[in-house]
């Protein structure tokens, strides 16, 4: 199952292109982050495949973490420690799932294992919350909801983060870099309130597709995945708008709009109109 849309034909190829997150030329470091948990089969490439110096597991650190849970872990990896027909054979294993990032940065593997390890799972607001900044449909919302100071704690000053978008375009994030009027020490991962509220509402989309999916997964062949989000969101945003609280409810709305995507078009919905369609 897609959860993202595919990329047209020769895009390894194209990574690689002037234009491309892996142009050659780039200043520091280029790193692949993989999110093993949509594809495990990554993760015992990597383990065969290169040498222990080369690629760290996010999760080999932190307490309690069982063989099958590091098997499913984000692994970062250096680009140009992979031969190329093994890269490729790594890479075609994401197509079509939000698992990967690049990473431009000044910093070694071992100094970027270190700053990003501790954000898998962090104090947010009194409670440990899974922050699942590899699943690149999250990361947009864990970027946004950090404070300067804490993205360049996260990313590393001046770092530059490239990941698929849901049409499966490539995004690119400059993380700040250091400056004088602020303090260098990296920031502990700790989210507030706010920011909690902001990550669980940006997960409430994909969840509703999963949903919609499981009960009639005949839609997924009538619509790319990025449309299928895109008309549940707009499903969720008219629900709200309709005060519809329950589950059935939104679920119902976001099932109309994906029966009649001629609806997002409108820039203001007929909510009369729309209750008419709900059954």
């Amino acid at each position: 199952m897609n959860l993202i849309d595919k990329p047209a034909p020769g895009w390894i190829d194209a990574l690689f292109a002037d234009d491309g997150p892996l142009a050659s030329g780039a200043e520091g470091f280029r790193y692949a982050l993989i999110d093993c948990a949509f594809a495990p089969q990554c993760h015992q490439l990597i383990k065969s495949h290169l040498g222990s110096g080369s690629w760290r597991s996010l999760y080999e650190n932190m307490p309690g973490a069982s063989d099958e849970a590091i098997r499913h872990s984000p692994v970062l990896f250096n680009i140009d420690a992979v031969e190329r027909p093994l890269l490729d054979r790594m890479l075609q294993l994401t197509n079509g799932l939000p698992m990967l990032s690049f990473i431009h940065s000044a910093e070694p593997l071992e100094s970027l294992f270190k700053r990003l390890s501790p954000w898998c799972v962090v104090n947010a607001d009194g409670q440990y919350f899974v922050l699942r900044f590899p699943d690149t449909r999250r990361l947009p919302d864990v970027l946004a909801a950090l404070s300067p100071l804490q993205q360049m704690a996260f990313c590393g000053s001046g770092a530059t983060w490239h990941f698929r978008r849901r049409d499966a375009s490539w995004s690119s994030f400059l993380a700040p870099g250091k400056m004088a009027s602020t303090s260098l020490a990296p920031c502990a991962p700790v989210l507030d309130g706010d920011q909690c509220a902001l990550l669980i509402a940006g997960s409430e989309v994909d969840e509703m597709v999963a949903n919609l999916l499981q009960l009639s997964p005949a839609y997924e062949a009538k619509h790319l995945p990025s449309a299928l989000h895109a008309l549940a969101e707009r499903g969720l945003a008219e629900a709200n708008a309709m005060h519809l609280d329950t589950m059935a409810q939104r679920m119902n709305l976001c099932e109309v709009f994906w029966l009649h995507p001629e609806l997002s078009r409108s820039v203001r919905s007929d909510h009369e109109a729309l209750r008419a369609l709900m059954v």
